[in-house]
């Protein structure tokens, strides 16, 4: 199986954000954390 990473750039994407928002991802709250696991779970079950 092989896994595919997912940029930093496509995690900003997903929140309308750019990488220029790096502090972001630190104060991210847990929906948005949430949202990303869920993406990523839905993400590697369809390959």
């Amino acid at each position: 199986m092989m896994s595919e990473k997912l940029t930093l750039s496509e995690l900003f994407a997903l929140f309308g954000r750019t990488t220029d928002d790096t502090r972001w991802v630190g104060s991210a709250d847990s929906e948005e954390y949430l949202a990303v696991v869920t993406y990523l779970v839905q993400r590697s079950s369809t390959r």
